[in-house]
């Protein structure tokens, strides 16, 4: 009771000081907006009466500690930004910009592929408060038929000095193996003075969806998540502990799902990430452990092993379908003069998991060396990296996968005007498949090995010459990729090889403000014993008008296919884009497309589409 009362003494403190402020409306209305959001937080940092005593004391403690900070930050944050920033500055600065999109479609000669008309809204806005930096954003389409309002997922974040606050949706990293990436719809405060970091963020990672069988509706539970980052240092000698946590709500579903196998679950991750240089050596690690509850429905237990998670209180219940795994990651790296070398190493467990990914590999151990030296004078640059990677790290699949990873890569300048480029990277395979034990069968196959090889190679050269007033250039690309698979004791199979090449021809003329671009382009595969071929040249005219406020392009390009030397497209592709720029705020533009596939043979018959995009763009 007195823990809520004090929480109730700083709300009102915190909105009398506010009211105190000499502010303009703009302002008093965004401060307004904030104190929702701070109340926002107290509802779900704050637990209530009936719930407060159900809580373990350190799940409390953990609670208050964290929205005491989002309160005081709040207090700090509004008071000092507007001591020292009036009379200073403007009070409101807007600035942000908008975007309209309109898309027609014809079609002759076959049906329509797409709707005759769309149109996109998109648009930004940034408002700078006394110092304050709150940026909206929003987008609108008539192709969404279930959009029902001009903000579909809005999110701000204001910043002051050394303080950020994000509201609303956002996407947050704080590890690789904690939260990464994924969006959450809440609070999040982001504390950096001098070497210090404090990060805390809380909201839901998932909307509870109910179970439909007639439309097949993936269910899912209401995933609330906390994560926690603190840490000190610079870019040369740093140390963080990272703690996330995410629960499902239990009771957000109406009925549990009976046709989807979807239980909820609970995840805890801590994680220590640590970086030191020493002289010309570099370190960096990173050790995070994980336990994941599949299912909240099966009874808690009493742990016969103390491990790490007997020690975090309420923020881990341990169940029946509790597991726990571990991740590392580490490299050390020397930097000598001209050159540099660096061995990696990362093990994470089978099943490892984190609530705050979208995806994450696991069952893997990967060891790489890499390198890169500079050499006539810096004009050649020289990279390779070496590794291996396996899985099946507790042998208990019946595959086990072993692959070797290599990439060499080259850069050449000697002069100006040339510049020559080239890797090669060679992934092979190698898996061993174990057959299962059947007491009542003797399997004859002791083990079936089998290869893959994959290899990439890719190259290019470049030469530039010409005058000042008429630049020009020649470039060619080509790439080779191979792939090929094969069983013990058997020939290669299921092989493919993809080429492609493109040579091209630039020139720019500055005294009229043309540019010229001819290029033709060769793609061919073989996969199975089919050979696809395409080929075909593009041309390309730009020219400036009206001071280069102008700009047009007219593109033509042709390609043809053929299979087994069998004709199979033949297509005209007509591209005409204009860009008019008035008073450097306003931006319209025309893009104009049409294209012809020829008909084959009497079975196929000639088509045109033809698609028109207009745009206007304002920007402040």
């Amino acid at each position: 009771m007195r823990i809520v009362t004090t929480i109730s003494r700083l709300r009102e403190a915190i909105s009398k000081m506010n009211v105190r402020l000499s502010l303009t409306k703009p302002a008093y209305l965004c401060f307004n907006s904030l104190r929702q959001a701070q109340a926002d937080m107290l509802r779900a940092f704050a637990p209530s009466r009936e719930t407060a005593f159900s809580l373990s004391t350190k799940e409390f403690s953990l609670r208050v500690f964290v929205l005491l900070i989002l309160l005081s930050s709040f207090a700090v944050s509004s008071m000092a930004q507007n001591l020292e920033s009036i009379g200073q500055a403007d009070p409101i600065k807007i600035s942000g910009g908008f975007n309209a999109t309109g898309i027609g479609y014809a079609a002759t000669g076959i049906n329509a592929r797409r709707d005759p008309f769309n149109y996109f809204l998109t648009g930004n806005i940034n408002f700078n408060i006394y110092g304050w930096s709150v940026p909206l954003t929003f987008s609108y389409s008539n192709q969404n038929a279930s959009f029902r309002q001009p903000f579909n997922q809005y999110g701000i974040a204001p910043t002051y000095k050394w303080a950020k606050v994000y509201l609303g949706y956002h996407n947050l990293t704080y590890s690789s193996y904690t939260l990464a990436g994924h969006i959450f719809s809440g609070a999040a405060i982001e504390l950096t003075p001098d070497k210090w970091r404090l990060n805390v963020m809380y909201g839901r990672l998932n909307q509870a969806v109910e179970e439909d069988t007639i439309r097949n509706t993936i269910p899912s539970y209401r995933r609330m998540a906390f994560a926690m980052k603190v840490g000190y240092g610079d870019n040369k000698s740093s140390v963080d502990v990272v703690v996330f946590q995410a629960k499902d709500d239990v009771g957000s579903l109406a009925s549990a799902p009976v046709k989807s196998q979807i239980f909820p679950g609970e995840n805890l991750v801590l994680s220590v990430l640590g970086k030191k240089s020493i002289g010309r050596f570099s370190l960096m690690a990173e050790a995070a452990t994980s336990a994941v509850s599949r299912n909240l429905l099966v009874e808690k237990i009493t742990m016969d092993s103390p491990n790490l998670f007997s020690y975090v209180g309420g923020l881990f219940t341990p169940r029946a379908s509790s597991e726990y795994f571990n991740a590392l990651k580490s490299s050390v790296g020397y930097m000598g003069k001209g050159y540099n070398v660096q061995l990696n190493y990362e093990r994470v467990d089978p099943g490892y998991q984190t609530f705050g990914a979208y995806f994450f590999n696991n069952d893997i151990e990967n060891i790489t060396v890499s390198t890169s030296v500079r050499l006539l004078k810096e004009k050649l640059d020289l990279s390779a990296n070496v590794g291996q990677q396996r899985n099946n790290l507790k042998e208990t699949q019946v595959n086990a996968v072993s692959r070797v990873v290599s990439a060499f890569t080259f850069n050449y300048t000697p002069s100006q005007k040339w510049n020559v480029n080239g890797s090669y990277s060679n992934f092979t395979t190698f898996t061993r498949v174990r057959p299962r034990v059947d007491p009542f069968f003797r399997n004859d196959l002791d083990t079936l090995n089998f290869y893959q090889l994959n290899q990439n190679a890719s190259g290019g050269v470049a030469y530039s010459f010409g005058t000042k007033e008429n630049k020009q250039g020649i470039i060619f690309n080509g790439s080779w990729q191979d792939a090929n698979e094969s069983a013990q004791g058997s020939t290669p199979g299921n092989s493919s090889s993809f080429y492609t090449g493109n040579l091209a021809y630039r020139s720019t003329r500055a005294a009229t403000n043309t540019s010229y671009t001819a290029s033709f382009n060769y793609n061919k595969g073989e996969i199975g014993g089919v050979t696809t071929l395409s080929w075909g040249p593009n041309l390309s005219v730009t020219k400036a008008f009206l001071e280069k406020k102008l700009r047009a392009t007219f593109t033509t390009t042709y390609n043809q296919m053929l299979q087994n030397d069998t004709p199979q497209n033949r297509v005209l592709n007509l591209r005409l884009n204009g860009t008019y720029t008035i008073q450097k705020k306003h931006l319209l533009s025309l893009n104009i497309v049409s294209l012809r596939k020829f008909a084959i043979d009497e079975r196929t018959a000639d088509f045109n589409e033809y698609t028109a995009t207009v745009n206007y763009g304002y920007s402040f």
